[in-house]
């Protein structure tokens, strides 16, 4: 029991000082992965601001609809301070695994169905 109470101390005193070190990094369609990811010099992929992020990190997307895989291997937060991710202030910012097909295809005889030939899949 001692044991335990230790350990809970011990996280209570320490989760504090990974908020302090938290950071955020920013995202948009102007930005450069070569970039540091900060407000004046954002990222232009969530993936990379996922590769820089760290434990209490929040990456902060600027209004876009975001449309890439992101690989999250060995990207973790720790128990209380997780990474997390929001739009910045007001902006509206989506994040979909759908890519934009240009439907310039024929039309069925229905009218309403779209026919979109789609290149192989890469497995």
């Amino acid at each position: 029991m001692h044991n335990n109470t230790l350990h809970l101390l011990t996280a209570l005193l320490l989760t504090p000082l990974a908020v302090l070190h938290a950071t955020e990094r920013y995202v948009t369609d102007n930005g450069h992965d070569t970039d540091s990811g900060t407000f004046s010099s954002p990222f232009q992929t969530i993936q990379r601001a996922f590769e820089n992020a760290g434990p209490a990190d929040t990456i902060v997307l600027h209004k876009r609809t975001y449309r890439a895989a992101v690989s999250l291997s060995n990207q973790s937060g720790k128990d209380g301070a997780p990474i997390t991710q929001q739009a910045y202030k007001d902006e509206k910012s989506i994040i979909s695994g759908l890519d934009v097909l240009k439907l310039d295809s024929a039309v069925t005889d229905s009218g309403d169905l779209f026919i979109h030939p789609l290149p192989p899949a890469n497995l």
